[in-house]
């Protein structure tokens, strides 16, 4: 491991640690952040990450540092990592808060009613099992 790898890893382990733990200076929630910790947690490189996205790993690194990818690419990254695309949209382009979070014409915001819908499923589903 290289060693801004290295460097890379233990911020992204620093700033996992302060905001479980409660420390003192909690870092700015960065798309760079997200991504950086998501990689490390699925035990992968910037050159595996890269691979599994078809990018080259000085493209990850750009990310984990502040450029903002495309929505295509926020996609890739969601899919592959496991984290919530909507999230890393909002991250990457937070000008589109409030597309994401709109409200609909009852005044619910949509992803509360999404949110609802599948508690509703949820349930349906368990009374299906259990009987």
């Amino acid at each position: 491991m290289g060693l801004p790898c290295l460097q890379s890893v233990l911020l992204a382990r620093k700033a996992r640690l302060e905001s479980q733990v409660g420390g003192i200076a909690m870092p700015k929630r960065t798309l760079g952040l997200v991504v950086r910790v998501a990689r490390d947690d699925a035990r992968m490189t910037q050159r595996d990450l890269a691979a599994a996205i078809g990018l080259k790993a000085s493209h990850v690194a750009y990310i984990e540092n502040g450029r903002r990818p495309s929505i295509s690419l926020i996609n890739l990254l969601s899919e592959t990592l496991g984290v919530d695309a909507k999230e890393l949209l909002v991250l990457a382009h937070p000008e589109a808060k409030k597309i994401v979070l709109t409200e609909s014409p009852s005044g619910k915001r949509r992803e509360g009613l999404a949110l609802e819908r599948g508690a509703q499923a949820d349930e349906s589903f368990r009374r299906l099992i259990h009987g």
